[in-house]
């Protein structure tokens, strides 16, 4: 899932054909015919540290996600039952 702030991060790492540290790199074709062809994001584009702090844990994100889908579940019920009715 894309939000359109990361849209626009995508686009305009194309766009302006610029490197952008952690994100974005060109690489001349000789490059990347000495690594095969292989052109897989990892060979290219490495952090230079992961800050894991705002990350939330696997239930934390299950959990929101659970909460989320019963909102979205509830607003469409209702959704529902006011077309019913008359």
């Amino acid at each position: 899932y894309l939000d359109p702030s990361h849209i626009d991060r995508v686009f305009n790492a194309y766009k302006f054909f610029k490197n952008e540290s952690n994100f974005a790199v060109v690489v001349r074709n000789d490059e990347i015919l000495n690594k095969n062809g292989n052109m897989a994001i990892n060979l290219y584009i490495r952090p230079d540290s992961l800050d894991l702090s705002n990350e939330d844990s696997f239930s934390s994100a299950y959990n929101n996600w659970q909460a989320s889908s019963e909102k979205l579940n509830l607003s469409m019920q209702k959704l529902f039952d006011d077309m019913v009715q008359p």
